[in-house]
């Protein structure tokens, strides 16, 4: 599959940011740009990102659980919005990863 280029959005319909990137045993990885966060969503996605930096499996399945009940979305192609599961944001890159809901 070539590249994708898809705006990730938040539950209230606020753009999360440009997803660039492309798929790859059905996730698809890339960058985030132009992030627009909420500040405590940024903080959560901080905090991810320091859990999985530093290895603290604890903390991070509380953090998965957390992230996966955003109920994130993607607007495909046809400007359809579809649901996005495994989300995962590093904000230090930018770097993202999902998968999408069946």
């Amino acid at each position: 599959m070539g590249d994708s280029k898809w705006k990730i959005y938040l539950p209230n319909g606020d753009c999360f940011g440009i997803f660039y990137g492309r798929e790859m045993d059905g996730v698809y990885q890339g960058m985030v740009q132009e992030p627009d966060i909420p500040e405590q969503l940024a903080k959560l996605f901080a905090k991810f990102e320091e859990c999985v930096n530093g290895q603290v499996l604890s903390s991070l399945d509380m953090i998965c659980e957390e992230i996966n009940g955003l109920s994130l979305s993607v607007e495909v192609n046809s400007g359809k919005l579809t649901k996005v599961s495994d989300f995962q944001y590093f904000p230090n890159d930018n770097a993202c990863s999902f998968r999408i809901s069946s």
